[in-house]
């Protein structure tokens, strides 16, 4: 249970709801992954029939589903995922804060200096390092596809907007993501090690309701070899 909490403190800290007298853990949803929520708040529901793919439902809800990555993981150079929304917020434009939206995926890194840094305890007295830099991919917003803002939350983290709220529900699509480039390009320093997987789906400000399908989440290394969260 407690390192339900401490990842859960590093990640609603990230996505600005702070306090942590205000987390709750949950059990676990699949083998290497957890789930957590904020006191006060319906949380979404989430079901996984595998470790690479997830249903969720969030009504009026605010949910994190969180995953700490394998050794192998830890220097993927891509990331990929299949997903459809069926239902989400009326779009609004993020880079503020209270925005919904359906889903989203962030992906947070280790710098070299703090390795083991993101160890439970730390996490839990310390709270979310702000020396980490956050990747943030988000299908919702009234943002164009390709739009990167600061997150108003963390300094050293990227809303990236693959996809927004404005066409494509009940569509399926396919992502391929650049995790090297991206970091780089966004943050001018080499590529750090990959440490957390968090997705979120967020609907509590906006009362309303989303509606999400996930499916084959997979890491790529730099021989292009593929592989699920849950390997190595």
């Amino acid at each position: 249970m407690k390192r339900f909490l401490s990842v859960a403190l590093l990640s609603v800290a990230l996505l600005g709801f702070s306090g942590a007298t205000k987390l709750f853990a949950d059990m676990q949803v699949w083998e290497g992954w957890g789930s957590f929520g904020i006191f006060g708040e319906p949380k979404p529901e989430v079901s996984m029939s595998a470790c690479d793919a997830m249903d969720i439902t969030a009504v009026n809800a605010i949910g994190f589903i969180y995953h700490q990555v394998s050794e192998r993981a830890r220097n993927a150079t891509h990331i990929g995922w299949r997903w459809r929304v069926d239902e989400g917020p009326e779009p609004t434009f993020l880079g503020k804060r209270r925005q919904d939206r359906p889903i989203s995926i962030h992906l947070l890194f280790e710098p070299p200096e703090l390795e083991g840094a993101y160890s439970e305890w730390q996490l839990w007295l310390s709270g979310f390092p702000e020396e980490a830099h956050v990747l943030t991919y988000v299908w919702g917003s009234a943002n164009a596809p390709g739009s990167v803002l600061l997150n108003p939350y963390h300094e050293r983290g990227r809303l990236i907007v693959l996809r927004n709220g404005l066409g494509n529900y009940g569509e399926w699509q396919n992502e391929r993501i650049d995790i090297r480039d991206d970091f780089e390009t966004l943050f001018g320093k080499p590529l750090q090690e990959l440490a957390y997987i968090v997705v979120s789906s967020d609907t509590d400000d906006s009362d309303s309701v989303a509606k999400v399908l996930l499916r084959e989440f997979f890491f790529e290394d730099e021989t292009g070899e593929r592989f699920s969260p849950c390997e190595g």
